[in-house]
Parts: C-alpha cells; structure tokens; sequence
C-alpha cells in the first residue's frame, strides 16, 4: 500500500481517511461475495468495535433514493442562482 503524505493532516484526519479506505475495501470485497451491488450494501459498527456489512431490503433501498432525491433538491434550491455543482 502506497502512502500518500499530506503535511497539514492532522492524526485524527489521517486516522479517519485510513478507516474510510479501510471500509471502501470491505465493502467492495462483501459486494463480491453477496453478488450485488456496494450501493445495496448498508453497513454499522458494533460496540465491540467490529463492521457488519449487510445487504438492503428493497424497503430500505427505496428510502435512501428517496432522501437522496430530496436532499439534491433542497441543495438545489439553496444554491445561489448561476452557480452549479459537479
């Protein structure tokens, strides 16, 4: 694994890009296995410290378009007029 340095990173903002890596690669792996896609896969950390990736119902995949949809509109709606978003 190649480390990229960055010198105005703090330990925790390193620590936190490390675990989010970390989890990306989890993710990817648990997709492989499950034979679905990473964005049907939901995922929580337990008080022993351990991730539990598990697949969505379509219920629980429906709400998160759902939200997704009205979060890209009130940001939208938000937005100073001429500007956009990438």
């Amino acid at each position: 694994m190649v480390k990229i340095l960055r010198p105005n990173e703090t330990p925790q903002e390193e620590l936190q890009r490390d675990f989010t890596e970390e989890l990306r690669d989890m993710m990817k792996k648990a997709a492989k296995q499950m034979g679905c896609p990473v964005e049907m896969l939901k995922y929580r950390i337990t008080n022993a410290g351990f991730v539990e990736i598990s697949r969505m119902d379509s219920q629980e995949a429906e709400d998160l378009r759902r939200e997704e949809k009205l979060r890209k509109m009130q940001r939208d709606i938000r937005k100073p007029r001429g500007q956009y978003y990438v």
